[in-house]
């Protein structure tokens, strides 16, 4: 990945597709012999300082501090990392208490933006409050690359993002679409990822410049996915594997339920309504997938496999409704509480393996003995994709004229103007498995959903693009009724009480 992207910024800035402020800069060399001094928050299993390691193995690498409100996080990091620092509330310490740095990355609750969160009130949420943390540390500490990382639901709220980011000024900001599918990995983990590189210290000089060299970088790095999940994950004869299958109870041992003389439990009543709508759904056929110890879990696994032959993984801890499957060969995306089965395996995911799926080393990773499976499986479904903010943090590293000395320097300087307008690079992999009553429909109708559209209309006074160009007005009918007023709009107020 390294090697690929310095060729490609190289070749950038040597045949005039973008305008370098130092033509010293040209080589292929992306860091320059400067040492990265890392700082990160809601850092989990800590995955930034992972891709670092990956990225530049023989780079000197500083973790100035880090920060989670969990203590297994804390525990974590500090078993694999000299981190200099950490604090246990973001939102709690002053910026005088932060260290200096020059690579500041932190993947933000995604809570508020998820597209399962119905009725969200967006950056009003409580738990977006880390991210006024967030604006606090760009606009004190002013590192010279930031890596901000969400869910892709966070376009919903993309104007009052972009607007927060923009008033801090002085950065070229970036949002980059990312999956660890375009890089070879089979799982889908669509995630945006916000790049911020100071303009003081920017290789490029013109907004079209800095999209040329990214577009190049990520073309660069691309590869087609070759391998299976099966490939990833631990084999049976792997002592932990066995372990887990040891001290599992069988399926039919499960005490969860209701009684005899209470009612059916909700899940038995959506599966009689999957039946009648699939006709070939049946439980059994399939021998039972061990690790899994409900009732419903297993029965949810039967039936879909009983109406789709060619499934090869299938997240079975939410309902039949909406159980997020996969033919292909790669894995849907890792929740902290998801039950991933693989067929080829016959069995569920251990927590250990959400990890490694991830990109995580585990066999360089220290896990204290305090933290047990159901730590494991949080931390596998909370962490960043290991390759994806490589390649942000390469992106980043790679805008930089790091030769220069307002890249050396520890000081931070002042807001350099305002910042340039975003752009928005990249593209997801397209979502072509899907579970059969999402494409098909059910029985049971959904409830419908209160999302917000991903480029909501916003109220006069707001209407102004990233760019700073007026924005369109819809061309669409109102009905005569009145409307209700959207959520963003309430977001909007909010977020102006909360950022000024």
């Amino acid at each position: 990945m390294l090697n690929s992207a310095q060729r490609a910024r190289a070749r950038c800035l040597r045949e005039g597709g973008v305008a370098p402020r130092n033509p010293s800069v040209s080589d292929a060399d992306i860091l320059g012999g400067t040492p990265l001094v890392l700082g990160t928050d809601c850092s989990g299993v800590d995955a930034p300082m992972w891709a670092l390691r990956c990225l530049w193995p023989r780079q000197p690498c500083v973790h100035a501090f880090a920060s989670d409100n969990w203590i297994v996080a804390e525990q974590v990091v500090r078993a694999n990392s000299s981190c200099g620092r950490f604090f246990t509330d973001m939102l709690a310490r002053s910026p005088e208490q932060i260290p200096p740095h020059n690579l500041y990355v932190c993947g933000f609750p995604c809570q508020p933006f998820s597209t399962l969160h119905n009725g969200t009130k967006l950056f009003a949420e409580a738990k977006a409050k880390p991210f006024r943390a967030v604006l606090s540390v760009l606009t004190r500490s002013r590192p010279q690359v930031a890596v901000l990382e969400n869910v892709p639901g966070i376009v919903r709220a993309r104007s009052q993002l972009e607007r927060a980011l923009r008033r801090i000024g002085g950065y070229c900001i970036t949002m980059l679409r990312l999956d660890p599918r375009l890089f070879g990995e089979p799982v889908c983990r669509p995630r945006v990822y916000i790049v911020c590189v100071r303009l003081d210290v920017l290789v490029c000089s013109s907004r079209g410049a800095v999209d040329t060299m990214v577009s190049e970088i990520l073309q660069s790095i691309k590869k087609p996915v070759t391998c299976t999940a099966a490939d990833r994950l631990l084999p049976h004869t792997h002592p932990l594997v066995r372990k887990r299958l040891v001290n599992t109870r069988r399926t039919g041992q499960s005490t969860k339920g209701a009684t005899a003389t209470s009612r059916p439990p909700k899940w038995k009543t959506d599966h009689h309504a999957f039946r009648k709508r699939f006709p070939a759904a049946r439980a059994g056929g399939v021998p039972p997938v061990r690790l899994l110890t409900g009732a419903r879990e297993q029965e949810a696994w039967q039936l879909l496999c009983s109406v789709r032959p060619s499934l090869q993984a299938a997240d079975v801890s939410q309902s039949i409704y909406r159980l997020p499957c996969r033919d292909s060969g790669c894995l849907p995306t890792i929740t902290p509480k998801g039950a991933i089965v693989v067929r080829s395996l016959g069995r569920a995911m251990l927590g250990i393996e959400k990890l490694l799926i991830h990109a995580v080393p585990v066999h360089r990773l220290v896990i204290p003995p305090s933290v047990n499976e159901t730590a494991l499986h949080r931390l596998g479904g909370q962490t960043m994709h290991v390759h994806c903010v490589a390649a942000a943090i390469l992106v980043g590293c790679a805008l930089v004229d790091w030769r220069s000395p307002a890249a050396r320097s520890g000081v931070s300087p002042p807001s350099v103007g305002v910042a340039w307008p975003v752009s928005w690079l990249g593209a997801w992999p397209e979502q072509s498995n899907s579970n059969p009553c999402q494409s098909n429909g059910d029985n049971k109708p959904r409830a419908k959903s209160r999302h917000i559209r991903a480029t909501p209309r916003q109220p006069s006074a707001l209407g102004v693009s990233s760019a700073g160009a007026p924005r369109p007005r819809p061309q669409r009918q109102v009905a005569a009724a009145p409307l209700k007023r959207p959520a963003v709009d309430v977001a909007t107020k909010d977020l102006r009480a909360l950022f000024g």
